[in-house]
């Protein structure tokens, strides 16, 4: 008989799952009830899957819509990134631009300056 793997900190859907159909040994499943005391996100995910769990198309369905979602508000994150890069790229190249310029201008002010110097009588 091989010994029973020990939790992890978080543990997954399927061990949750286990733990409600019964399918969990006791010592998993003690851990698991000390870590729905102690976090309240797997107690939450408990309840959860309780609720859905009589009911697997409903528990798939919500599944891939809470993925649909994440995966939506990580794409609009990046749309949001790759809109900021655009804006900001303008800015520079008038920053550099401006530069450049004041550079050009400076040297040649200067130099019509030392041009045009005459000593004092």
């Amino acid at each position: 008989m091989s010994k029973p793997q020990p939790l992890p900190e978080n543990p997954n859907n399927e061990q949750l799952l286990n733990y409600l159909s019964g399918k969990l040994d006791a010592a998993n499943a003690h851990a698991l009830e000390q870590q729905m005391q102690n976090d309240p996100f797997v107690d939450d995910a408990v309840e959860g899957l309780q609720a859905l769990n009589n009911n697997p198309i409903a528990l798939q369905q919500t599944v891939y819509s809470i993925n649909k979602k994440l995966q939506q508000q990580l794409d609009e994150k990046k749309q949001l990134a790759e809109k900021r890069k655009i804006k900001e790229m303008p800015w520079i190249a008038m920053a550099v631009a401006l530069v450049l310029f004041l550079s050009v201008a400076g040297y040649f002010i200067i130099r019509l300056y030392l041009k045009n110097k005459t000593p004092l009588p």
